[in-house]
């Protein structure tokens, strides 16, 4: 009975964990296309392709610096925006 009282807690609470994050990424996606960071007029799915190739650039560049003792300069990003490539 405890087991499934804490499944349905943990189940419950993960719907809106994931229920609450969907505006976040659509606010995120909105500033990043303002920003020029993710090219404009791509598709939904290409817009939430290129959301994921920038936040897997970030995690990659995070990790980077995290793993470094001496601050070094950062290196010059693309000029480009980002956008998935095509099929």
């Amino acid at each position: 009975m405890k087991a499934w009282i804490a499944f349905l807690l943990t189940f419950i609470f993960s719907v809106q964990v994931y229920s609450g994050s969907l505006p976040q990424d659509e606010k995120l996606l909105q500033s990043l296309i303002q920003r020029g960071v993710i090219c404009q007029g791509l598709t939904y799915d290409e817009q939430q392709e290129a959301l994921r190739i920038y936040l897997s650039e970030r995690q990659k560049i995070n990790k980077d610096k995290s793993s470094e003792t001496a601050a070094e300069p950062e290196e010059n990003s693309s000029e480009s925006c980002i956008a998935p490539p095509k099929k």
